[in-house]
């Protein structure tokens, strides 16, 4: 499980989309555009993932559920950041301790 959220799986998933089921009449997508490298200690892998989501859709912070056709399942903290042109703007931070 670990395995699935380091960065090098997510960086194999760059400009992908997760899809965020609120409802079981509605989909939320969101684009994985940006991995945003942070100073890491040799013990600790840190970065950050920028995900664009919907204009007419906005998400409040919190854990969210989302599916990915290669990843699979998994459940980010998203936190909204902004928007964008087309859209607001998550982020979920990393922060990881490696063996």
């Amino acid at each position: 499980m670990t395995e699935r959220l380091e960065k090098a799986a997510f960086a194999e998933n760059l400009n992908t989309k997760f899809l965020l089921r609120p409802d079981d009449e509605h989909i939320i997508e969101l684009e994985l555009t940006k991995i945003r490298e942070v100073e890491s200690e040799p013990d600790h892998e840190q970065f950050a993932l920028v995900f664009h989501g919907p204009a007419n859709v906005y998400l409040p912070q919190r854990i969210y559920p989302l599916e990915h056709e290669r990843m699979g399942a998994i459940s980010l903290f998203l936190v909204p950041t902004g928007r964008g042109e087309n859209g607001f703007i998550y982020e979920a931070v990393f922060n990881r301790f490696i063996k």
